[in-house]
C-alpha cells in the first residue's frame, strides 16, 4: 500500500522485491547459498535490470526503503554503491550487534547450531526443496544476524553520513535497537528518528499503518519536480 501510495502522490517510481527464499521467490542452488552477500548481489541485479544503476541513473536519486533485514541490506548496499544512493528509509533495521539478551542473540546461536547439526548427519542435501530445507536455508542466514555484515557504528561510516535518513523504531523492540547506535547523527539534521510504543513484530507487520508516504522528505530533495526511483 505504501508503494502506491507513494506513486500516485508523487509519481515515483517503486520496486518491491521478494528476496530470495522469501514469499513466492526461488531457492538458491545449497541452503549455505543463502546469504547476506547472495541477497545482496540479488538487489544488485535487480536494479541493474530496471536501469537504476551507474550511468544508467545518472541523477543518483534512488531511495533505499528496508524494514528489518531489508533495512540491513539497504545499508549493506549503501557502503557497497554509495554513488547510486540519494536516502534512506530504514524501519527497525538489522545491522548493529546486540547484547546477548536480544533474541537476535539466541537466533544466531540457535541457527548456527541447526546448521552444524544438518552438517553432521548430512541432512541439508536430502531436505531441499523440504520444510526442513527452507528452515536450513534460513538459519544459514540467520547465522550472520543481527550485523549481516555491515560495519560496527554504520551510522558513523562515510557512506551512511552522506545519505539523508529517516530511522523509524520500535520502543520495545526485541530484536534490533537501532536507535541505541544512531548516538553520532543526533546533531545531524539530515538524520531523523522517530520511535513508536510498540514491538518489533508490530512496526514490521504494520508498515503502512505509519504512513511513510505522507513524510515527503524521506523520498526525495525539496523542490524535486521529476519522479524519483524507489525501493
Amino acid at each position: 500500500m505504501t508503494a502506491h501510495r507513494l506513486r500516485r502522490r508523487y509519481g515515483h517510481s517503486v520496486l518491491l522485491l521478494d528476496w530470495l527464499h522469501h514469499g513466492r521467490s526461488g531457492s538458491p542452488a545449497s541452503a549455505s547459498a543463502l546469504s547476506a552477500s547472495a541477497l545482496l548481489a540479488q538487489l544488485r541485479a535487480s536494479l541493474e535490470h530496471v536501469g537504476w544503476t551507474g550511468a544508467d541513473h545518472a541523477d543518483g536519486r534512488l531511495t533505499l526503503a528496508g524494514c528489518s533485514l531489508g533495512g540491513a541490506l539497504a545499508m549493506l548496499y549503501t557502503s557497497a554503491f554509495d554513488a547510486d544512493v540519494d536516502r534512506l528509509v530504514l524501519v527497525a533495521p538489522a545491522g548493529f550487534d546486540e547484547p546477548w539478551h536480544r533474541l537476535s542473540h539466541a537466533g544466531r546461536v540457535a541457527a548456527r547450531a541447526l546448521v552444524r547439526a544438518t552438517a553432521a548427519v548430512g541432512a541439508a542435501p536430502r531436505a531441499r526443496g523440504t520444510p526442513l530445507g527452507r528452515l536450513v536455508a534460513h538459519a544459514h542466514l540467520i547465522s550472520d544476524t543481527p550485523r549481516y555484515g555491515n560495519a560496527r557504528d554504520w551510522f558513523d561510516t562515510a557512506a551512511a553520513r552522506r545519505k539523508p535518513t529517516l530511522l523509524v523504531c520500535a520502543a520495545f523492540d526485541e530484536l534490533h535497537r537501532a536507535d541505541a547506535w544512531a548516538r553520532c547523527r543526533a546533531d545531524d539534521r539530515t538524520f531523523r528518528l522517530r520511535t513508536l510504543a510498540v514491538n518489533h513484530a508490530l512496526l514490521c507487520q504494520h508498515l503502512d499503518c505509519l504512513r511513510l508516504d505522507l513524510d515527503a522528505a524521506a523520498w526525495h530533495a525539496e523542490g524535486a519536480a521529476e519522479p524519483h526511483s524507489r525501493l
